[in-house]
């Protein structure tokens, strides 16, 4: 699921936790997962400003590889169930990769794209919080290109997504002559059908994979995630010139590490002299 615009990121996100604080204890743990880079620790700071300011509990790990936070998830348990991963988890299906129940919700704040398309296609457990172009959104495969309804079934018989054509192939004709042992058409007539079946299979897991190569081969940077949750806290009224700051040096830290362009920097700049965010200008 995608939340990419600021009224999303209010209502969704962060009413979100704060009904969460509202439900007593077993509900009330955050687990924020937040990578080292300093875009990062801005998007931190500005975060723990609005939770000191709601009263929402957090716990903090912070996370220079992706096992560091399958190791935190671990060690949390079950008193978990809302989980926010800050520039890390968009390259990772995270609900297999954390091994968590479909009780925990999973909030991913990452510069980084792509983002996995399970991450993407998950229905609620799984929400993405970044803008997205109407030219990134053009270079998201359909569903029905990466994910088919009869997936879950075929892999528990036995042939798991990419790896069943081969074996298809070399028992072609050990089928054709087990078929040859069904009585009548019926038996004939389901050995068909299954074998069509497994054709169409291989013909789509060849395309599948194009696709997904496609889609992942160019890694890339959008905007700041200080910048993001600068304009979540101005969206909830409690944005101030100190987290102004944060935000700024994240910005200009991405900008720094040649992770965005400078048409980029320049736009989110002049968006916010424009008055959209005037903190600025506040005495």
């Amino acid at each position: 699921m995608i939340l990419d615009n600021a009224r999303e990121l209010s209502d969704r996100f962060y009413n979100y936790l704060l009904k969460c604080r509202s439900r007593g204890v077993e509900f009330n743990r955050l687990l924020m997962l937040a990578a080292s880079d300093v875009d990062s620790v801005c998007a931190v700071k500005i975060l723990l400003h609005l939770f000191h300011c709601d009263h929402i509990q957090y716990s903090l790990t912070v996370c220079s590889r992706f096992q560091d936070c399958v190791d935190a998830v671990a060690a949390a348990g079950d008193s978990v169930r809302t989980i926010l991963m800050i520039n890390c988890g968009a390259a990772e299906s995270v609900v297999e990769r954390l091994n968590v129940s479909d009780k925990v919700r999973i909030y991913i704040l990452d510069s980084r794209m792509p983002v996995h398309l399970r991450n993407l296609y998950s229905a609620k457990q799984v929400c993405v919080l970044r803008k997205f172009s109407q030219e990134d959104i053009q270079q998201i495969p359909r569903w029905e290109e990466v994910f088919r309804e009869e997936e879950q079934e075929e892999n528990e018989n036995g042939a798991p997504d990419g790896e069943g054509g081969k074996e298809t192939d070399d028992n072609d004709d050990v089928m054709s002559q087990s078929s040859q042992n069904f009585r009548g058409d019926a038996g004939r007539a389901r050995a068909r059908k299954r074998r069509e079946k497994e054709r169409e299979l291989r013909e789509w897991n060849s395309k599948r994979i194009a696709v997904e190569e496609g889609y992942y081969k160019n890694v890339y940077y959008q905007d700041s995630s200080a910048v993001r949750m600068f304009e979540l806290a101005h969206l909830v009224s409690k944005d101030d010139q100190e987290l102004f700051f944060w935000a700024v040096i994240g910005l200009c830290e991405m900008f720094m590490q040649r992770k965005i362009g400078s048409t980029e920097f320049v736009e989110v700049w002049i968006f916010w002299r424009m008055g959209h965010l005037h903190v600025c200008d506040r005495a």
